[in-house]
């Protein structure tokens, strides 16, 4: 979870997109920022225009807290199986 400056809590929900999704981001031979930021919004419950009218900091905040929720969320080091 991150704390924007506004006060307002972002969780990170993995749910909300499908594999081909994330995928579709690695995929492609160049950077298509729209489908980043989709994928980024999905996650976060945010629109494209919402996450686009953060302020830098808050953006980044956003941005690193996902890459963190992600190593979070597949550390199968703990895994019984």
């Amino acid at each position: 979870m991150v704390t924007l400056s506004t006060g307002r809590e972002i969780e990170y929900d993995w749910t909300k997109i499908e594999q081909r999704e994330f995928l579709s981001h690695f995929v492609k031979k160049s950077d298509d920022e729209e489908t980043v930021y989709a994928l980024l919004g999905k996650v976060v419950g945010m629109s494209v225009d919402e996450l686009l009218s953060l302020n830098p900091i808050d953006y980044k905040h956003v941005e690193v807290g996902l890459i963190e929720s992600y190593k979070e969320k597949t550390n199968f080091n703990d895994s019984k199986n």
